[in-house]
């Protein structure tokens, strides 16, 4: 009888088994990749934004919250009922936000378009201009903050609290980012 050569079955069974190791490790460090990227863009429009905010402060010689017109941006869109990133960019959230950045950006005479257009997420990003806001009779020299929201979004009456005239307990905020206070007054 004439042997046929071939694999076997326990021969191709290995192979298949080691193929996909390969390609699930692949797909581990892809993932891992793809998340230290949106990572590091965020990081990168949060610093233009810091920066440009600076700018705006000087130029005008004014609060955020005198330049944006509002005291808390997040807030006043309505971005707490649910992750941002679902919302269209008709909602109130966005919309609220664009705005805030855009007289921001005019204030500093900087392109904030990436920053505008939402994190790498797809949310906008978080803003909350504390400095003349008086929350709760603390003072009118707290920090304003910045950052991302976090997906999924926790209750976010579980995460707001006040220590020192700073911001603390931002859990629904990504790596919350504190810009030291522009007024004299507060130094």
């Amino acid at each position: 009888m004439k042997r046929i050569k071939g694999f076997t079955i326990v021969e191709l069974l290995i192979v298949i088994v080691v193929i996909a190791i390969l390609a699930a490790i692949s797909v581990v460090a892809y993932n891992g990749i793809q998340n230290r990227s949106k990572e590091s863009v965020a990081a990168q429009e949060l610093n233009d934004l810091y920066k440009a905010i600076f700018l705006a402060r000087i130029n005008r010689s004014q609060s955020l919250y005198a330049i944006t017109g509002s005291n808390h941006t997040s807030q006043d869109g309505g971005c707490f009922s649910a992750y941002p990133g679902t919302f269209a960019k008709s909602h109130s959230c966005w919309t609220v936000t664009t705005t805030s950045l855009e007289r921001i950006a005019a204030a500093a005479n900087v392109n904030l378009s990436g920053v505008i257009d939402g994190d790498p997420w797809g949310a906008p990003y978080y803003l909350d201009e504390n400095e003349e806001d008086n929350y709760n009779n603390e003072g009118m020299c707290r920090d304003d903050v910045m950052g991302t929201y976090k997906n999924p979004m926790p209750n976010p009456r579980d995460g707001y609290a006040l220590a020192n005239g700073g911001a603390t307990g931002y859990n629904w905020v990504r790596k919350p980012i504190v810009i030291p206070n522009y007024a004299a007054s507060c130094s």
